[in-house]
Parts: structure tokens; sequence; C-alpha cells
């Protein structure tokens, strides 16, 4: 019996440094790839290893689908698949991503500059020149309506509940 269960163990842990040896493969494929100028096969390599589990990669992808192009040609920026990848790298806990959620959620410049001017230090008049804020502000709107990240946050569906620094608990201050 013990030596069944030592059987389980070391192949549960082989199957798990297979899989974490696998992620981190294909993380270096995709930076090889990022570093070519191939973005397409860099997010694509990304994506594996996000699902693999590897958050960081799951917040690469995340970040390259919010600036999409033309930074990053041949990934056409999606706030959808952005949102998605940010809460899988646990956004909750990043606070980049949890910066880059809330970007995608408002729908002006002047409204993102109220969440950086919260930051300690305070930083203002950034978002103009922020490649997610910049689209962003140029529709007018907000491109999607995003759920909740934390219990607690509100969902940004509409105009009217938009909230001051919804979403920024990380931020030192109270907004």
């Amino acid at each position: 019996m013990k030596s069944m269960l030592s059987a389980i163990c070391v192949s549960a842990c082989l199957g798990a440094s297979v899989g974490a040896a696998t992620a981190a493969q294909s993380v270096d494929d995709a930076m090889a790839a990022y570093d070519n100028g191939d973005y397409s096969a860099a997010v694509e390599q990304l994506r594996i290893a996000a699902e693999r589990g590897d958050k960081q990669a799951a917040q690469l992808v995340g970040f390259i689908y919010a600036i999409g192009e033309p930074t990053y040609p041949g990934v056409q920026g999606n706030a959808v698949e952005a949102a998605k990848w940010l809460a899988v790298s646990g956004g909750e806990s990043r606070p980049a991503a949890r910066f880059i959620v809330c970007m995608l959620a408002r729908p002006d410049a002047a409204s993102a500059n109220h969440c950086l001017g919260a930051m300690s230090p305070p930083t203002t008049n950034l978002s103009a020149s922020l490649p997610v804020a910049a689209p962003v502000a140029k529709q007018g709107k907000r491109p999607i309506a995003l759920p909740p990240m934390l219990p607690g946050d509100q969902a940004m569906n509409d105009a009217s509940s938009m909230e001051p620094c919804w979403g920024m608990q990380f931020l030192q201050t109270s907004c």
C-alpha cells in the first residue's frame, strides 16, 4: 500500500513538472517569436502556457490583446479577450492587470485620469498617452461591459453604473 501511494505521488509530481516544463517551453518560444516581431505566434504560445497555468503568460496575453495593433502588428486588439486573460492571470492580485481592466472600462481619458490621480504617488494626464485609454477615449464609449473581478466590485455595464476607481482596491488611497 505504501509503495502504491509513493508511486502515485511520484507520478503526480512528474506530471506537474512535465506540465511546467512544457509551459516554460511555450513561454520561451513566445519570447523568441516576440523578439522576432511575430506577435501572433507569441500570443499563441503564451496562450498555451496560460492554459497550463502560467499566470504571467496569461497577463501578457491580456496586455497584448488590450493594446493590439498598431503596437502589435498581426494581433487585433480585443477588449473581451484582454479582460478574460487578465482575469485568468489572477488580476485581482496583479495591480497592472487590474489597472488595464479598469482602463478598458473607462469611457474617456478624463475618467481614467481619476484612477491614475488616486494612485500613490499621484499620476495624472497619463491616460491619454496610454495605448489602451486613447482608443477608448476616441470612441467616446466603453468598448465592453466588464464583470466584477472581485466580490464587492460592481459590473461596468452602463455609464450610470460607473463609479470612481471601480475595481481598483489595490490602490493605497480611497477614491
